[in-house]
């Protein structure tokens, strides 16, 4: 079991504060493994909020936050102890969302079973956590449950009578998709949380989705068209879609992002809203993927916010040793690669689309040979991740066994940060996360 000590910091606003508080942070999705780990963990107090469950338990979150490249985690743990006193009751919780100082967490009640390893679900429950500001100290709140069906459930009822929009039960609230929610923090509006679904069957058009939106606090089923400006073959793009990741710029937009495909933007600013589809700078794949033989293209590309209405696109492409594009399977140039940055001007729906431009290129050849990368494995660096500072700061993750064969206990792993307008190597440190996934962390503002 780990033991969690809070550890008290100077006011946030002291000299000794704001030095130690990160401008931004790489938080890692998942919580700190409390099943197998035995370490002392230290937080910092004042990160901390508390908080009931659905079904009245305190529980309360607290974060050791680190500069970037580091990674940054977070930790939930009961108030007062276990329920009933029985230490079989876990807390499993992962980042649904976030933006600026805020988070959205899926926490999950888990009774385990005596050896430690499996266990059911008790309760699930979505706080959001909203780091202090203006003086005022953090909060963590629960959100009001979803009680609308999914698109999935409504298209599979047989009789023709029932398509409608049905509510769930009342004891299986709606989850949130964590690849497909995005959260706004509107200024002096409020919070917005939107959950997409697009129409599943190979003979839907795909040209219109579900947005599943929580506004001004509550809840609201939202169908809004998806408009494709110059695409040839919008069915047989849309027909391989798979969002991998929701990206909000600024106060106003949100992108669902499909790594193969293209994004599609939402100004959610509009009274009604509509979706466009917007392509990356490269020709999206002909063909559409099985789930399971769908590459991870999260290793490779990265999309981030790069000031109040534009985005930076991130991707490592394997190159040949004489130059060219694409793998090779020579000695010299099989670990070869190119890293390339594009950004793009995000426009209202009255507005022409503008193009990408390509700001950035770094090739191997020159990233190894930089001061503090002596040491490092040559191999092609994965997960970028845009800095939320700086969108000429991109992290990566660098692992000693490329494509992660070897067992974790094993694999060396280094988290660098590198500003791609000057090519230099700012920093680079080591992970020390034990099992913990390197590329599964999220951009974000998180200031006390």
């Amino acid at each position: 079991m780990e033991t969690l000590i809070t550890q008290p910091r100077e006011p946030s606003g002291s000299p000794e504060a704001a030095a130690s508080s990160p401008g931004w942070v790489m938080l890692g999705y998942y919580n700190h493994n409390w099943a197998s780990d035995s370490t002392t963990v230290v937080c910092d107090g004042m990160t901390c909020a508390a908080a009931k469950t659905s079904k009245g338990r305190s529980i309360q979150v607290s974060f050791n936050l680190v500069a970037p490249p580091g990674i940054s985690t977070f930790y939930f743990n009961w108030v007062g102890g276990a329920p009933d006193g029985n230490d079989r009751y876990k807390l499993a919780s992962n980042v649904i969302t976030a933006h600026n100082n805020c988070i959205i967490f899926q926490v999950n009640v888990v009774l385990m079973c005596g050896d430690y390893r499996r266990g059911s679900h008790d309760e699930t429950d979505y706080f959001l956590y909203e780091a202090c500001a203006a003086g005022q100290p953090p909060s963590l709140s629960l959100l009001p449950a979803c009680f609308f069906s999914r698109m999935y459930h409504r298209q599979n009822v047989t009789s023709p009578g029932l398509l409608h929009i049905q509510n769930v039960s009342p004891d299986h609230a709606r989850s949130m998709r964590k690849d497909c929610t995005g959260l706004l923090r509107c200024g002096d509006d409020g919070l917005m949380v939107v959950e997409l679904e697009l129409p599943y069957g190979d003979d839907n058009p795909r040209n219109t989705a579900e947005l599943c939106m929580l506004w001004r606090g509550e809840w609201e089923l939202r169908v809004v068209p998806i408009i494709f400006p110059n695409a040839g073959k919008p069915r047989k793009l849309m027909e391989g879609w798979s969002t991998d990741v929701v990206v909000p710029v600024a106060d106003r937009f949100l992108c669902w992002v499909d790594y193969l495909r293209g994004f599609l933007l939402g100004d959610m600013a509009e009274d009604t809203p509509e979706l466009r589809y917007i392509p990356l700078p490269f020709e999206p794949p002909v063909d559409s993927f099985d789930f399971d033989r769908r590459p991870n293209m999260k290793r490779s590309r990265s999309l981030g916010a790069a000031g109040a209405a534009s985005v930076k696109f991130v991707t490592v492409e394997s190159r040949c040793c004489c130059g060219g594009p694409g793998r090779t399977t020579c000695v010299r140039g099989r670990f070869a690669f190119t890293v390339t940055t594009w950004t793009l001007n995000l426009t209202t729906k009255n507005e022409p689309m503008a193009a990408w431009v390509k700001d950035g290129m770094l090739d191997c050849e020159e990233l190894w040979p930089l001061p503090g990368y002596k040491s490092l494995p040559r191999v092609p660096v994965e997960y970028p991740i845009v800095s939320v500072d700086d969108p000429d700061v991109v992290c990566f993750t660098v692992c000693s066994d490329y494509r992660s064969y070897l067992d974790s206990e094993v694999r060396k792993v280094w988290f660098m940060e590198v500003d791609m307008r000057s090519k230099a190597l700012r920093s680079v440190v080591p992970c020390t996360g034990k099992d913990r996934p390197e590329g599964y962390n999220v951009p974000l503002k998180l200031q006390h």
